[in-house]
């Protein structure tokens, strides 16, 4: 993988208090086997668990709570679209249970290939652009690229059950919580336009 740049304050939206100190390597997979279809495990590059995704069974908006080791809620997403001239215009929330949205994910346009990150006002503080069709993309934010995405291409349950594993490099001042959801949501705006 590139290397990534760190921000040069922390960036923590999520008010967890938890911040990369140095380039950090997450492994992000979906559970196929969910009653939700939503849920995901988060380790990081040694194997350990660093969170767990978990959806509702039962969720028109996609709920997801991303979870640290003890089960302690550290942030939220939520599915949603807006209308952008005829066409719908893919988007995910990210906040917590407290604040919705604090962090949005919108994909450019109907016909894009890149999704735009926006505060809780509504500003652009980011972008996620890369190949789409490979899955591999480079996210940047307060124009610094802080986090890699590869996609781990050919694993049997990734064939059998279109579950995909991605490996991330997250670097400095970085929540990895809040990247993780932003991979996420990344997958699942582009995922739905593949069912369309």
């Amino acid at each position: 993988m590139p290397d990534v740049s760190g921000l040069p304050e922390p960036f923590d939206p999520l008010g967890n208090g938890s911040v990369t100190t140095g380039p950090t390597v997450l492994k992000v997979k979906e559970t196929f086997l969910s009653l939700s279809g939503n849920d995901a495990a988060i380790m990081d590059g040694d194997g350990n668990s660093m969170f767990k995704v978990e959806g509702k069974v039962f969720s028109l908006s996609g709920r997801r709570k991303i979870l640290d080791p003890k089960g302690n809620v550290l942030g939220v997403l939520t599915e949603g679209f807006s209308c952008w001239l005829v066409c719908s215009r893919r988007k995910c929330h990210i906040g917590t249970e407290e604040e919705s949205p604090l962090i949005t994910v919108v994909k450019k346009g109907p016909c894009a290939f890149g999704v735009d990150i926006l505060d809780k006002d509504g500003k652009e503080i980011g972008e996620a652009k890369g190949n789409w069709l490979d899955k591999d993309y480079d996210v940047t934010l307060h124009g610094v690229h802080v986090c890699t995405i590869r996609r781990k291409l050919l694993s049997l349950s990734s064939i059998l059950f279109d579950d995909d594993t991605y490996g991330v490099l997250i670097g400095p001042n970085v929540d990895p919580a809040l990247i993780a959801l932003i991979v996420l949501s990344i997958d699942t705006i582009f995922n739905e336009d593949d069912s369309d």
